[in-house]
């Protein structure tokens, strides 16, 4: 939304829109190139952060006015720096609590992400940017009648770019309120960091910083943001690359200014320091100061006579009430502030410093108009460093704007004169407010307040006259004068404002504290230029001549920038939410001058080119050849108002060395700058990459030939191999069939063979043990006898039968006999047998191991023939009696039990005792089936 595109320019319209934008949510809107913003007096979620800073950041700006917001501002900027390499500022300016600190930090953070986007690193020069938010406004904001965080400095952040990268950041600061860390307003309290320390630090921390008691320049409790806050000051120092020993030093020179404000007077003859309280024990301990020197320069004034080069004398006068001695106390604690805030400055641009760069973005957050119940000279350099601001936005942006369109020849409205001349006059001109003050400084005598005042009113009203102003202030209070800001009507009290105004230093204090113990403060005080005299002449330098040069370098800086400008508003008088109040909101935007800016802006056509730049900038639009430039331009401005209907003579004029027209064309024709570029852009790379893919395409079908021979030759490979192995493994079968084939008839062929040699050899002792046993039966019978032979069983065999005649006889022997029947039948023939051999079967013989040694009947076999010569037979009774000692098993016969091994005896007879070959099951199986 822009307020430029409105129908009506008046004054309530302008008011009615920036309600109904507001009561939407919508709190940003454009007024031209200004940004206004209304205070929300509230968090918004989804209003700021890395989402938002991304949509910003990425968004593809087609649309000739993009929402307003913030961040576009930031934008901006940056685009027109790295466009035109030239420095660029943002002015963020308005009331007391319009929210011009946050907005500023909202800059700071989107120019630092911006950059960091593509960076992956901790603790780069962006989060190094980031982190000096926290501990300047801890040490250089308060809260307020108006602003719970207002800033109590000018601040100036300057982001320098090298070839358009974020290469260092510098701040400077400009005006420190240095008077509230003595005393403050009913209602309003000191800096931050006084109540951080109280609340955050621990337990162990108080103790030894003698922090454990109330103190009297902290004007209300701590609050727990307070401790939170404390503890995003202690991690931005430690972010910055401060030590700890660094950061404990700060936390000390506090601690001495905390225990100083404790500090009492007592009067005996003269006023003196009291000795006794803790402390100024702590605070000569804390220093490293010796005790009495020190309450030597906060009870005795030093009166020097002559110049700096040449002294007439010194005299010493000791403070002849309290309050003097509270000012030189208070004036130690404000001087001792304010040099620890300038040694933190320049802490801070240390660790910022880096590559100079070639261009700057500067973030100008100054204070706002203030208006108080009581106004002293801090709200006098505020109001005035506002009014420069004015007259420079008014010179720069409005005046300017349409003195150089009527030069160029190019038709406007007269808008009037605007401009607040006559204000700056009364404030520093010859005659002035300022002129005096300094004057009555600088003069070696002490004038009443009164003599002052009236000075002032004087030096007010020959300024007025000057001015053709007939309306003089009406005055109430014979220790007041009035200035008629552009904001207002302000009335300043001229009690006390010398002695702020002069910022007198003691020598013997700044010289004590240079040769103090403590460190850090040595360090503040020893050879700072700034705490020297000013001149060899011995001139001072005022507070109002400091901050008015101050003042002139920052207007000489912003000459040389292309300025932005955010005015920030509230839309009613309280700090709490509500709707807009639309008469507090005129007046506001009527101060600001967004009333003013809206109506030139929309006739002013500020955007101003040259034709070189033109042509250089937008030849690409056209082909058409032209004889200069200024023709070019000329052709190009007739082809886009045929081109475009919404276009028309009152947006673009061409004027007599440049083009001058509104931001709404300038950005048309960016954006169509932009799509040429963009195309050509598109074919260069389609070109490219054809030719790269071609390239890739030719290389490929060579890769693939190579691959495809390559697959080739190992498929080839890999085939032979395959037939190699399967070749050889058809051979190993067969192999292995025909050996097992083999081994299996090798086998089976040994076992027929050693089967057959078994049977043949069974076949052979059964053969000799037949022979055997019927020799034994005919050798058993005397030879003398020659009749028929009867055994105890009843056959008789006759002498001289044929050995198959007896054995048949013998066979012809009842199955049904008893063993006892068939061993005593049968005895002769055992114990023919057994006797020859019986110590070789006795138990006691051994082998040569030990062992005894068990004789098998095949070992123990006797032929016939030996038997044939056997005639000693004994007893049947003793052949029995061995017989039963004895064990038979698969031919061994032992004297001892076989064990687990079962002895079958067979006793019938299955078969013929010469049968060819017997059968397994019908082979003998015992002694007795052998005897049988």
């Amino acid at each position: 939304m822009d307020l430029l595109i409105s129908q009506s320019y008046s004054v309530h319209a302008v008011i009615k829109q920036l309600s109904e934008r507001y009561e939407r949510g919508n709190f940003y809107t454009w007024a031209g190139p200004t940004l206004v913003a209304i205070n929300p007096l509230k968090d918004v979620p989804n209003l700021y952060g890395l989402e938002q800073i991304y949509k910003v950041s990425c968004e593809d700006k087609k649309c000739s006015s993009p929402d307003p917001h913030i961040y576009r501002i930031a934008q901006k900027a940056l685009k027109c720096m790295r466009w035109n390499n030239k420095n660029q500022a943002i002015i963020v300016n308005g009331d007391s609590g319009a929210g011009k600190t946050y907005s500023a930090r909202h800059l700071l953070q989107y120019l630092a992400t911006i950059e960091s986007f593509s960076e992956k690193e901790i603790h780069t020069l962006e989060d190094r940017i980031c982190s000096t938010n926290p501990i300047l406004e801890s040490f250089g904001n308060a809260k307020t009648i108006r602003n719970s965080n207002s800033s109590r400095f000018g601040k100036l952040m300057q982001l320098n770019y090298s070839k358009g990268k974020l290469a260092t950041g510098q701040i400077k600061s400009y005006l420190l309120e240095q008077t509230r860390v003595s005393s403050q307003a009913t209602g309003e309290r000191n800096f931050h960091i006084f109540y951080q320390v109280v609340s955050g630090l621990s337990q162990s921390e108080k103790e030894s910083l003698c922090l454990n008691r109330s103190f009297k320049i902290i004007s209300s409790e701590p609050t727990e943001d307070d401790a939170q806050n404390f503890y995003e000051t202690r991690q931005a120092f430690f972010e910055l690359g401060f030590s700890d020993s660094d950061f404990k030093s700060v936390l000390g020179i506090l601690a001495i200014l905390l225990n100083l404000g404790n500090v009492g007077f007592s009067l005996n003859e003269i006023w003196n320091v009291k000795e006794d309280e803790e402390e100024w024990v702590t605070v000569c301990k804390l220093a490293g100061v010796d005790a009495a020197s020190l309450a030597n320069c906060l009870t005795v004034r030093k009166i020097s006579a002559g110049t700096l080069d040449k002294r007439a004398g010194v005299i010493f006068s000791p403070c002849e009430t309290e309050a003097e001695c509270i000012s030189r106390r208070d004036c130690l604690m404000r001087l001792i502030y304010s040099t620890l805030f300038c040694w933190l400055i320049d802490q801070l641009n240390k660790k910022l410093s880096g590559v100079t760069g070639d261009s700057f973005i500067g973030i100008l957050d100054v204070y706002g108009f203030e208006s108080l119940f009581k106004n002293s000279l801090e709200q006098l350099c505020i109001n005035y460093a506002n009014e420069r601001l004015q007259f420079f936005f008014l010179q720069n942006f409005l005046k300017f704007q349409k003195l150089s369109l009527m030069d160029e020849g190019v038709e406007i409205i007269d808008t009037g004169t605007m401009n607040n001349d006559a204000v700056i006059n009364i404030l520093d001109g010859p005659s002035s407010v300022f002129g005096v003050l300094n004057e009555e400084c600088r003069m070696k005598r002490y004038p009443t307040e009164t003599l002052v005042v009236e000075r002032i009113k004087k030096a007010i009203k020959q300024a007025l006259v000057e001015s053709s102003q007939k309306q003089q202030p009406k005055y109430e209070d014979i220790y007041e004068f009035k200035v008629q800001h552009y904001a207002g009507e302000v009335t300043y009290s001229a009690v006390g404002i010398l002695e702020k105004n002069s910022d007198q230093v003691p020598v013997e204090m700044v010289s004590l504290l240079s040769h103090s113990k403590n460190g850090l403060l040595r360090k503040l005080f020893k050879d700072d230029p700034k705490l020297s005299p000013s001149s060899k002449s011995g001139r001072k330098h005022t507070v109002l001549a400091k901050f008015k040069k101050s003042v002139d370098d920052l207007l000489s800086m912003l000459e040389n920038c292309e300025v932005h400008y955010i005015r920030c508003v509230k839309p009613h008088e309280s700090m709490n939410p509500g709707p807009v109040d639309p008469a507090y909101l005129m007046r506001k935007l009527k101060e600001c001058g967004v009333t003013d800016t809206v109506r030139l802006s929309s006739l002013g056509l500020p955007v101003r080119i040259t034709f070189d730049e033109f042509f250089g900038r937008f030849k690409c639009l056209t082909n058409v050849p032209c004889a200069d430039h200024r023709e070019f331009s000329q052709l190009l401005i007739d082809l886009l108002i045929k081109s475009n209907a919404s276009i028309n003579l009152s947006q673009i004029q061409i004027g007599k060395k440049r083009i001058f027209m509104s931001d709404q064309v300038y950005e048309y024709l960016e954006t169509m700058r932009i799509g040429i570029r963009r195309n050509a852009v598109r074919k260069i790379w389609c070109s490219w990459c054809s030719y790269k893919l071609k390239r890739r395409i030719k290389a490929a079908l060579i890769i693939q030939r190579c691959w495809k021979e390559y697959i080739t030759l190992k498929k080839e490979m890999a085939a032979i191999k395959i037939q190699a192995a399967y070749r050889s493994y058809k051979c190993r079968c067969t192999y292995k069939k025909i050996i097992g084939a083999v081994i299996f008839l090798q086998r089976h062929t040994k076992q027929m063979i050693i089967r057959r040699k078994e049977e043949a050899e069974k076949r052979s002792s059964q053969m000799q043990d037949s022979l055997l046993e019927d020799s034994l039966c005919l050798t058993s019978i005397p030879t003398t006898y020659t009749g028929d032979y009867t055994d105890s069983s009843g056959i008789v065999s006759p002498i001289g039968s044929d050995l198959e005649d007896f054995v048949s006889v013998r066979k012809r022997t009842s199955a049904t006999e008893s063993l006892t029947d068939k061993v005593e039948r049968n005895s002769f023939k055992a114990v023919a047998i057994v006797s020859p051999f019986r110590e070789s079967l006795s138990p006691n013989k051994k082998n040569e191991t030990g062992k005894t040694e068990l004789q098998s009947l095949d070992d123990s076999r006797i032929e016939a023939s030996t038997f044939s010569s056997v005639y000693n037979i004994t007893y049947l009774a003793e052949a029995k009696e061995f017989l039963k000692g004895l064990h038979w098993k698969r031919g061994i016969l032992s004297v001892r039990r076989i064990p687990e091994i079962a002895v079958v005896f067979l006793l019938s007879k299955k078969c013929l005792n010469f049968a060819e070959n017997l059968p397994q099951s019908e082979r003998p199986r015992g002694l007795l089936d052998i005897l049988d």
